[in-house]
């Protein structure tokens, strides 16, 4: 959490009261969301196109929150 310059417990805090979820709930929102989109389109679902193939919530990185918005 040093390029945040606060505790991993506080950013959550922050995340929770900006976004309304914590980040794990907010990156199962996205990918859920996303899944829905490709149903809706008649895509197939793979965890790559949904991001289920990127690291644990507890793991993402500023980048992975990024793309995941972009959806």
């Amino acid at each position: 959490m040093d390029a945040a310059a606060v505790s991993a417990r506080h950013l959550t805090r922050l995340f929770q009261t900006e976004l309304g979820a914590t980040p794990a709930r907010w990156v199962e929102r996205v990918r859920l969301g996303r899944a829905q989109q490709l149903v809706l389109d008649g895509l197939g679902i793979t965890p790559t196109n949904t991001g289920l193939a990127s690291p644990p919530p507890s793991r993402l990185t500023s980048g992975d929150v990024k793309a995941a918005s972009q959806w």
